[in-house]
C-alpha cells in the first residue's frame, strides 16, 4: 500500500476564459461551450497548434491523497514508475546522459523550447491514464497503440507498461515482437535491459545481472524458479502461445499481418494479458490503420489507440523539451521527399511514399485562378490552403467543435470558386461506356486559350497476340470518324 498525491482540479488561470475552468481537455482551450458564438480564425490558430502545455517550476494542481497499491490499473502504474524506474536525459548544462528517477526528473524548462522532462512525463501520465483503465480488476483494453511521432518517449513508455506488470502480477510471460532479429534487440529488449540495469531496486528484484540474459529477462521466486520471463522475439522464432502480454515496435514496418496476427492471438482468454505497439503511420492498407479506423468508429472496443501528429511541424506541438524549431527545420531539409512527413508530422498520408503530393493530382482538374491560365503557384496554394481548411475541421470534429467544423468547411469550399475547371472547356465524359470526342468547336477554345494549333492523331492496341485480326473493326471505325472530322 502506498500513500499518494492524485490530481484533484486544474487551476482555473490556464485557461483564457472563465467559462472553460471545468473543462477536462486542457488541449481543447477555445471554448467550453460550441453553442457561443466561434471565433473561427482563433479556433484555426489554436487547433494548429494542438498542445504542449509545459509544466515547469510550478505545478498546476492541487492534490489529494490516496492510499494505493502497484496494480491499481494507470495510478497504480504510474506510482511504480515513479517510485522505482530510472531513466537517462540530458540535463540542460551538459550533452552527458544522466540516470535520474522518473519521480525526481528535472522540472527547469529548457532555455529554448520553455519545456521540461517533468512536463513530457506529466503528458505521458495522462495517456497512461486513459489506456491503463480497469473494471473490476481487469484492464478496459487488451491492446495499446502509442502512434505518435519520433522522439516522444513512445517505445520507452510501451517498456515501461510492460515492466510494470513483469515486476509486480505473478506467472508473466512477456514476448517484445519485431520485424526482424536485429531489430528486437536494439529496441525494446535494449531499452528494459539498461532500465533494469540502472535502477537499482529492480536489479536487486531481478538478482543481479545474472539473470539479464542475451535475449531473456528472467524473475525468480524464493525458492528459485523461474516466476516471470521478458523475451525478444522476431518473425522468423515461430508460433508462441499463451503469453501474458507483448509489446511490437514499429510495426508499420511488417510486410505480412501473420506475426502480429499470433501474437495477438496469444493472449486471447488469458486475464488482463495486454499488447502494447509503439509505431509511426503506416499505409492506409496496413493492420495499423486497421486498428486506427477501428478505435474512431467504436467497432474494436478493447482496443487504445493514442494517435498524436503535427500538420505544420510546430515545436509547441511536441513533449520532449530538446525538439526545437532548428532542429526540425534541419530534418525537413535532410530527408528524402516524404519521409519527414513521416516520422516528425505522423501524417497518415505520407504512410506510403508518393511522388506527387494531393494538391499536385488535384490541381490537373483546374486551368488556373481567377481568369488566369496555368498560374502554377497560384493554384497549388489555393489548394494547399483548401486542405488545411478541411484538415482543421476534422480536428474541430473530433474535438466536438461542430459549429466551428462546418463554418471552417464552407470556407474551404468557397476557395474552389477562385479556380477555373477544366471541365468549363472540355469534359472528358462518357456516352455509352465510350469516351466523349472533343468537338471542333472545344479544339477550337483550346488553341485561344493556349495560343496553340492541335493534331488529331489515333491510336491503335493490338494488345491479343492470340487474335489474328484484334482490332480492325475497331481502326475501320476511328478512321471513318476522322475522316468526317476532317471534312
Amino acid at each position: 500500500m502506498k500513500l499518494i498525491k492524485r490530481r484533484k482540479k486544474q487551476y482555473a488561470e490556464f485557461f483564457p476564459d472563465p467559462a472553460t475552468r471545468d473543462t477536462e481537455d486542457l488541449k481543447t482551450v477555445v471554448y467550453a461551450n460550441e453553442d457561443e458564438d466561434i471565433d473561427v480564425d482563433k479556433a484555426l490558430e489554436e487547433i494548429s497548434k494542438p498542445t504542449a502545455r509545459v509544466l515547469a517550476a510550478e505545478d498546476p494542481y492541487e492534490y489529494e491523497e490516496v492510499e494505493i497499491e502497484y496494480r491499481d490499473g494507470a495510478e497504480g502504474c504510474i506510482a511504480w514508475i515513479e517510485d522505482k524506474v530510472y531513466v537517462p536525459i540530458y540535463p540542460n548544462d551538459s550533452d552527458i546522459a544522466t540516470w535520474v528517477r522518473i519521480g525526481e526528473l528535472p522540472r527547469e524548462p529548457h532555455p529554448v523550447t520553455g519545456k521540461s522532462y517533468y512536463g513530457i512525463w506529466k503528458e505521458q501520465c495522462e495517456i497512461l491514464r486513459e489506456a491503463l483503465q480497469m473494471e473490476n480488476g481487469r484492464f478496459k483494453y487488451r491492446l495499446i497503440v502509442f502512434c505518435w511521432m519520433r522522439g516522444e518517449g513512445k517505445s520507452l513508455l510501451a517498456c515501461l507498461v510492460q515492466l510494470w506488470k513483469f515486476f509486480n502480477w505473478t506467472r508473466q510471460q512477456i514476448m517484445l515482437g519485431a520485424n526482424s532479429r536485429d531489430q528486437v534487440k536494439f529496441v525494446h529488449f535494449d531499452i528494459m535491459r539498461d532500465i533494469i540495469t540502472n535502477s537499482p531496486e529492480l536489479l536487486q528484484e531481478v538478482g543481479g545481472k545474472r539473470n539479464i540474459q542475451e535475449k531473456e529477462i528472467r524473475l525468480k521466486d524464493d525458492l528459485g524458479n523461474v516466476r516471470n520471463i521478458i523475451r525478444s522475439i522476431s518473425s522468423f522464432s515461430g508460433i508462441v502461445s499463451n503469453i501474458t502480454g507483448y509489446t511490437f515496435s514499429e510495426i508499420f514496418d511488417m510486410k505480412k499481418p501473420k506475426f502480429f496476427v499470433q501474437l495477438d492471438g496469444s493472449i486471447r482468454n488469458i486475464p488482463n494479458a495486454l499488447g502494447v505497439i509503439d509505431s509511426t503511420v503506416s499505409e492506409k492498407t496496413h493492420i495499423l490503420y486497421k486498428l486506427y479506423q477501428g478505435t474512431l468508429t467504436g467497432k474494436l472496443k478493447s482496443v487504445y489507440f493514442s494517435y498524436r501528429f503535427s500538420r505544420s511541424a510546430h515545436p509547441d506541438d511536441y513533449w520532449n523539451p530538446n525538439m526545437d524549431e532548428d532542429q526540425l527545420n534541419d530534418y525537413q531539409e535532410k530527408f528524402p521527399f516524404g519521409e519527414f512527413e513521416r516520422y516528425f508530422q505522423n501524417l497518415w498520408e505520407a504512410g506510403t511514399v508518393q511522388v506527387f503530393t494531393p494538391e499536385m493530382r488535384e490541381e490537373m482538374h483546374y486551368i488556373g485562378t481567377e481568369g488566369n491560365v496555368l498560374d502554377h503557384r497560384e493554384v497549388l496554394a489555393v489548394l494547399k490552403k483548401k486542405n488545411e481548411l478541411v484538415a482543421a475541421a476534422e480536428d474541430m470534429s473530433k474535438k466536438r467543435l461542430h459549429g466551428a467544423a462546418e463554418e471552417v468547411l464552407n470556407r474551404a469550399t468557397n476557395m474552389l470558386t477562385r479556380l477555373r475547371p477544366v471541365s468549363d472547356i472540355y469534359s472528358l465524359g462518357v456516352y455509352r461506356d465510350i469516351p466523349t470526342m472533343a468537338s471542333m468547336a472545344t479544339l477550337q477554345k483550346l488553341t485561344e486559350i493556349f495560343d496553340t494549333d492541335w493534331a488529331v492523331l489515333a491510336g491503335v492496341d493490338f494488345g491479343d497476340p492470340f487474335n489474328p485480326w484484334p482490332c480492325s473493326d475497331d481502326v475501320n471505325h476511328c478512321c471513318k470518324r476522322l475522316a468526317r472530322v476532317k471534312k
